[in-house]
């Protein structure tokens, strides 16, 4: 028996919302409040949602699955199924975070896709300007009862819009395929970094034109260093050999790092700058354990 949940078409969140939601539920639960309990003190964060998010804390507390939830709140099956995977095992507050950043990247290509947009627009919109000034200039040249202007006028509109559509077509697709590199692009890192035993970055020998990370795997520890590579990759070597491009056609890549917080600025030749942030202090060893090791083996010689 499925169940009918109270949420209505007015309650779909848009784009933007969404990506608030995610963000407010993180922050709960990064301070360490449980999913339920973040829920209920959300409506004094967003208050201009403040029913539907009492009609999600009724919903819980019936045993509606929060996955269904989402989707009614206008989520993705995508979105919906990380969700309910990461509860199942124990890590909803890192999936969260890494939605919000990677929703953020795709709000920052739906606005780079209608910048890119608003050119063909006006050419198009230029474009018939001229051909109502070239009909009106046939029609006193062939005369009014020649039906000549009308048909070259009809042939060049025809024309216009099959001309707009393939360069409005054309650069959505290079919006959208760039978009979606971007964002496959930070996951392959995000992974790298959130799989490892352990790693952090070398803040000796980093900078702003590159990052040596010391990673740890099956007791073997690694260095690896990321860049900006040729004037137009951005990439990932290993200290034994070869490399990982992350990101092709990159114009000019940097890194400002905070102790074990990176941020990675991206410029891209044709859809401007896009920003990713990293924090690795979870993933560090605490860094006096190496010496109670070795103080330890001292001592007992």
């Amino acid at each position: 028996m499925s169940i009918v949940l109270p949420i209505f078409r007015k309650d779909k969140l848009t784009a933007q919302e969404q990506l608030e939601f995610l963000e407010y539920l993180a922050m709960s639960l990064k301070n360490g409040l449980s999913l339920a309990e973040s829920l209920q003190v959300m409506p004094a964060l967003w208050s201009k949602k403040q029913m539907l998010l009492k009609k999600i804390t009724y919903l819980m507390k019936q045993g509606v699955n929060f996955s269904q939830i989402l989707q009614q709140m206008g989520f993705g099956k995508t979105i919906a199924s990380q969700v309910d995977l990461a509860m199942m095992q124990g890590n909803l507050n890192e999936c969260l975070s890494q939605l919000v950043i990677i929703n953020r990247l795709k709000e920052q290509q739906v606005k780079k896709l209608k910048a890119e947009l608003s050119y063909p627009i006006t050419l198009f919109v230029l474009m018939i300007f001229m051909l109502l000034f070239m009909q009106n200039f046939l029609s006193s040249q062939l005369g009014q009862e020649d039906g000549t202007a009308n048909l070259v006028f009809a042939s060049l509109i025809i024309m216009a819009l099959g001309i707009s559509g393939a360069i409005v077509f054309k650069q959505y697709r290079q919006v959208e395929h760039y978009g979606n590199e971007l964002v496959l692009s930070y996951v392959q890192l995000n992974n790298f970094i959130e799989t490892s035993d352990y790693i952090e970055i070398d803040q000796k020998e980093s900078n702003s034109k590159k990052v040596i990370f010391k990673r740890e795997e099956a007791g073997k520890v690694t260095n690896y260093v990321l860049e900006y590579y040729n004037k137009s990759m951005l990439r990932l070597t290993a200290s034994q050999g070869g490399h990982i491009p992350l990101l092709m056609k990159v114009k000019q890549s940097d890194f400002d790092i905070d102790g074990q917080k990176l941020k990675v600025r991206i410029t891209e030749w044709k859809n401007g700058e896009s920003e990713w942030f990293f924090d690795l202090s979870s993933k560090n060893k605490p860094a006096d354990e190496k010496m109670e090791q070795d103080d330890k083996s001292q001592d007992k010689r």
